[in-house]
């Protein structure tokens, strides 16, 4: 068949343009999680500083303490709480207490407590995955069924429990446990160590069926230095996801108990406290709910982004995952 002259050969479309904007690649997903992590590491920055110099901005900069009350200006005719203005920036509560100066020093609070409860409760896990996983046989049955119990029990209703009863003026254990932070972050440490513990026995369960795990045996390594040596150094990964996890259910462990009336004591600020006394003014007083929402919400959600990168960068591979099994 003869074709005229300039014709397109392969059909009409052949000899169109292409169009200028399917040349242009999508943004790779690397460049899409980088500025992610690097948005998180931002605000990450911005709420830690702000929470570390809370009593110099408290004392140097809006000079209001965070138990200050200023009810004569910073509440209206009615009683009710102002909003954000120069003198408050994030507003002020029912009691003229400044929220900007609570709320760094609500997330004081809230990093001591997820800290510490989070060093409680992977210290557990570590210790119980990485025996029950490596010794294998009847300590890791026992361990495992130990574990399974502590799964099934209510773990919310015994942290309820457990903060509660030693609300009291004399505290716990002959007065060795009295109310406070430290008693919050233990009760959130001590019941939330379980599916670290699995996960990280099952990881265990694989490492030591590895050809290096066994070469540092027929070399007479005792158990410890294998454990040390060839266990939790690929371990590294699970554990950086792990705590990237537990730190932020801490925060909001600590942050749910103080929303109850059962964390932290009144006279310390806490994100958690604050939202239940905004509760009851939501609807005239916007502010004592949206600016510490927001803080708690920004901590959290940064934290879990910055930890991803770290575990990317720990297992580039991605293949162990945060299961890890």
């Amino acid at each position: 068949m003869s074709r005229a002259p300039g014709a397109a050969v392969g059909g009409p479309e052949a000899g169109t343009a292409p169009d200028p904007r399917s040349l242009r690649d999508d943004p790779p997903p690397e460049r899409s999680r980088d500025r992610r992590t690097v948005m998180a590491a931002v605000i990450l920055a911005v709420i830690l500083l702000g929470a570390l110099l809370a009593p110099l901005i408290s004392t140097h900069v809006v000079h209001h303490g965070p138990n200050d009350q200023y009810v004569a200006t910073a509440t209206d005719e009615f009683g009710l709480p102002k909003g954000p203005s120069a003198e408050f920036w994030f507003g002020a509560d029912q009691l003229g207490r400044d929220v900007f100066v609570r709320a760094l020093y609500g997330v004081r609070t809230s990093l001591i407590v997820a800290t510490i409860a989070t060093i409680i409760a992977m210290s557990i896990a570590i210790v119980a995955g990485v025996v029950a996983g490596f010794l294998g046989g009847g300590v890791d049955s026992l361990i495992s069924r130990v574990t399974d119990v502590a799964l099934a029990l209510p773990s919310t209703l015994l942290i309820l429990g457990l903060v509660t009863a030693c609300s009291g003026p004399e505290g716990c254990a002959g007065g060795l446990i009295r109310p406070g932070m430290a008693l919050v972050a233990i009760a959130l440490g001590l019941f939330n160590w379980m599916i670290a513990a699995r996960v990280l026995r099952a990881r265990t369960l694989s490492l030591r069926e590895q050809d290096f795990v066994q070469a540092s045996r027929i070399q007479g390594l005792s158990r410890i230095q294998v454990v040390r040596k060839d266990i939790l150094p690929n371990l590294i990964g699970q554990i950086v996801a792990l705590v990237t996890i537990a730190f932020p259910l801490a925060v909001l462990g600590e942050a749910s108990l103080s929303f109850l009336g059962i964390g932290v004591p009144a006279t310390t600020p806490s994100l958690g406290s604050m939202l239940e006394n905004a509760n009851r003014y939501i609807t005239v007083a916007w502010w004592l709910m949206f600016f510490p929402g927001l803080v708690l919400f920004g901590l959290t959600i940064s934290v879990n982004i910055l930890g991803e990168a770290v575990r990317r960068h720990v297992d580039p591979t991605g293949t162990d995952g945060f299961l890890g099994a």
